[in-house]
């Protein structure tokens, strides 16, 4: 699930949302650290300022503000602040399932993206990929049966020819032994 933090100012009946959407991003980087602190940021937090490394293991992740909500808000306010939560944790869910896939590519809230290489990787990257490249072919059939104006025959070929080359490799003769089936989606 997306982690927030929310600060509640009773007085003016407001909640402060702040983001952990760096969470996957942190863990996926660094691990299970030996001390963590989350420190609640008013200023802009990047990809580049996220994380503060401390000493032994130790870090300051930095949670930049979303949103601030009042009770006595309008629709139209409330609308446009429910927009950005709602684009912010699906950006946060995909992170999350990229982590828990072990794809470990990362959006980021700027559009940009980020990718991670490493031990962890290492072990899926292959696999990874041969899923990717399944998804192509199924695609390319699906746009051939159903949408033949957007079938691109060079760009299947040139698929084509790629997918024999590495069929001889011997881990996707292995990966090609797999079951798979054919679902829309």
């Amino acid at each position: 699930m997306p982690f927030f933090v929310g600060v509640i100012d009773q007085s003016n009946l407001q909640l402060s949302l702040y983001s952990g959407e760096y969470l996957p991003i942190f863990f996926s980087h660094y691990g299970i650290p030996k001390g963590l602190k989350l420190s609640l940021e008013q200023s802009q937090v990047t990809f580049e300022n996220y994380c503060e490394v401390k000493p032994e293991g130790k870090f300051t992740l930095r949670m930049p503000h979303v949103v601030n909500l009042e009770a006595k808000e309008d629709r139209e306010s409330i609308a446009g602040k429910a927009l950005v939560l709602s684009q912010l944790c699906s950006r946060m869910l995909q992170n999350i399932s990229s982590r828990k896939t072990q794809e470990y590519v990362f959006k980021l809230g700027d559009d940009r993206v980020t990718i991670f290489a490493g031990p962890g990787s290492a072990q899926t990257f292959r696999n990874n990929f041969y899923y990717r490249l399944a998804e192509v072919f199924y695609n390319f059939e699906w746009l051939y049966r159903n949408e033949r104006a957007q079938f691109n025959l060079g760009e299947y070929q040139l698929f084509g020819r790629f997918y024999r080359d590495l069929k001889n490799t011997a881990q996707l003769r292995l990966w090609l032994r797999q079951p798979t089936s054919l679902s829309s989606g």
